[in-house]
């Protein structure tokens, strides 16, 4: 006994819009596709191969496996651990946002505003940083 899905190219499953639940097997990427009934080319469930091509994605060969990345991680404990202890000396991000005519300092353990000492500037925030921006 056998079973056949529906399948067709990459470019005829993901211009086709399924019911929902339907399985549709893609043989250009050699995948499964799950219809919902209103995504077209649905959900698509990679193969193995395909996802672990992505996880890897450019590592090179001493590093393709997560047991070798552990290795290096566990030989090189000391540059860790130094790396991690810099990064906690690092001013984390302040609670509040800082009032205009103003710029935040970071004196070694907290915030503090002072004045910038500077007329004709706008304080904005981009992408959750702070920029002054003067005129």
């Amino acid at each position: 006994m056998s079973f056949q899905l529906f399948r067709g190219t990459n470019e005829q499953v993901t211009g086709y819009n399924g019911a929902d639940g339907e399985i549709v097997y893609n043989m250009t990427n050699k995948s499964i596709h799950v219809f919902d009934g209103v995504t077209a080319g649905g959900f698509e469930l990679k193969n193995a191969e395909t996802m672990k091509q992505e996880l890897l994605s450019g590592a090179s060969e001493a590093y393709d496996t997560l047991k070798e990345i552990e290795d290096y991680i566990n030989s090189n404990q000391g540059s860790v651990s130094t790396l991690l202890s810099d990064m906690a000396t690092k001013a984390p991000k302040p609670s509040s946002p800082t009032p205009n005519g103003q710029a935040l300092s970071w004196n070694g353990s907290a915030f503090e505003n002072v004045s910038v000492g500077a007329t004709g500037f706008t304080r904005q925030e981009v992408d959750g940083n702070v920029e002054f921006v003067f005129a």
